[in-house]
């Protein structure tokens, strides 16, 4: 198995490619840690459901500078992962993991890098998943969409999203947002689906929110997934998600308490 490295240095964010594959004008489907982990338990159930497989994997050292110890008492460092999935009608690069920058400028390092690889594999359209903070507990999660160009939305105005300009969210903290500003600089088309969450700290899983966002998903990519299953995926996954929320809580009261930071996580 090559190995191939995107990134020079030791220091540097870097994504390393273990299976060099072809695609055609794929989309790349985004969810990261965030507000309820709306965006990684929506793309870690795809991945699951669609059996995907794992291509490449992204390392930084502006994740959380922790290890991950299974329950063989195996090590792993933070990382994100990158899947391929080949339908009959297109194909698609799935992105999830454990960590976002815990800086502003690892923000822009990681996204970038994020971007530079999407257009190196064609990627023609990239879609993120996240969550806003929502007071209220909805029996149907609010769903709303912002594209990185007007003409975007016309595209996806039937598939279940509100496109409300800023009265219901004005900024997009994160590689949600960044990604589909960075994308349009490469002529990426970019769609955001943010659901409405009471979210962290107050539900650190939210497979409700995740549920609508797929459900959104669906209609976008025209993909088809069991949805009976996403209750028990979301229970094995806590285990996972509760040490690394956990740890990036202290770290981030820890930053708090530090006078000469303004760093933060998206």
């Amino acid at each position: 198995m090559k190995l191939i490295f995107i990134g020079d240095e030791m220091h540097e964010t870097k994504i390393i490619v273990s299976n060099k594959i072809k695609l055609k004008n794929p989309t790349m489907i985004v969810g990261l840690p965030g507000i309820g982990n709306v965006g990684r338990i929506a793309v870690r159930y795809m991945i699951e459901q669609l059996k995907a497989k794992k291509f490449a994997e992204l390392y930084s050292p502006y994740f959380v500078p922790v290890i991950i110890v299974d329950e063989k008492s195996v090590a792993r460092t933070i990382k994100n992962e990158f899947y391929y999935y080949k339908s009959k009608e297109k194909d698609f690069i799935f992105l999830t993991g454990d960590s976002q920058s815990m800086t502003p400028y690892g923000h822009y390092e990681i996204n970038g890098m994020i971007i530079n690889f999407a257009k190196s594999m064609g990627v023609n359209e990239i879609i993120t998943i996240g969550g806003f903070n929502s007071e209220s507990i909805d029996e149907k999660p609010k769903v709303i969409g912002v594209v990185n160009n007007e003409k975007l939305i016309k595209k996806y105005q039937n598939c279940g999203m509100e496109f409300s300009g800023n009265k219901i969210i004005s900024t997009i903290v994160g590689s949600t947002g960044l990604l589909i500003g960075m994308a349009n600089s490469f002529k990426i088309a970019g769609l955001s689906i943010i659901v409405g969450t009471p979210g962290f700290p107050t539900i650190i899983a939210d497979p409700k929110a995740a549920e609508a966002a797929l459900s959104v998903l669906m209609k976008v990519t025209n993909l088809k997934v069991n949805m009976k299953e996403i209750d028990q995926s979301v229970k094995i996954m806590k285990d996972s998600i509760n040490k690394t929320e956990e740890l990036q809580k202290k770290i981030i009261e820890d930053m708090k308490e530090d006078k000469n930071t303004n760093q933060y996580i998206g």
